[in-house]
């Protein structure tokens, strides 16, 4: 397989085609919700780490990826794509590429808590973006807040982007890091996954 280079001066693998799911099955509509707040004790410390670790993310779910704004890269065009942003100066910047892109998530080196979110749509991309995500919630719960459209327990949704998280980091004690309403119980509820 080839190389892609990328911004961060970093050969991530040549990505997979593209694949697509079923907008019958899962609407277009599909958000992920997240405030870091970089003020938080140790923020510094975390950060260098989180983007040595999306890094390791973006090379290990071998998905299409740029640092551009929706669908730009043709693949019946020779080009190159603009790999994704990865760097403690300018932060993370990653967007799928071509047909595969949505809106990009976009974390800055300095996050003051205010209300984000990245809508991927379902593109391929989203389990590099969930991964990263969770990641940062499980290096930071104190400074890092997190919720979904996707449910836990979905194989579609976070299942995947959690079998990805675990072969990477095995050792981690991986928790869901939002409340989510029990499916089964039609009076709600929570399903345990995060501390109250």
């Amino acid at each position: 397989m080839g190389k892609v280079k990328a911004h961060i001066d970093t050969e991530f693998p040549a990505p997979n085609p593209v694949r697509f799911i079923d907008p019958l099955m899962h609407p277009p509509s599909y958000s992920h919700y997240f405030h870091i707040n970089s003020n938080s004790k140790g923020w510094d410390k975390i950060w260098s780490r989180l983007i040595a670790d999306t890094k390791i993310i973006v090379a290990a779910a071998d998905v299409a990826l740029t640092a551009e704004d929706g669908p730009c890269y043709d693949e019946d065009l020779v080009t190159t794509i603009p790999p994704p942003i990865v760097s403690v100066d300018e932060g993370i910047y990653i967007n799928g590429a071509g047909k595969g892109a949505s809106k990009p998530l976009v974390i800055g080196p300095h996050e003051d808590g205010h209300f984000n979110y990245v809508k991927t749509n379902w593109k391929p991309y989203d389990v590099v973006v969930c991964c990263v995500l969770l990641r940062a919630a499980m290096l930071a719960p104190h400074a890092v807040q997190l919720s979904s459209d996707g449910f836990w327990e979905e194989e579609l949704s976070w299942k995947e982007v959690r079998r990805l998280y675990q072969s990477l980091w095995p050792e981690d004690n991986l928790y869901c890091p939002w409340k989510e309403p029990a499916v089964e119980d039609p009076n709600g509820g929570s399903t345990g996954c995060a501390p109250s």
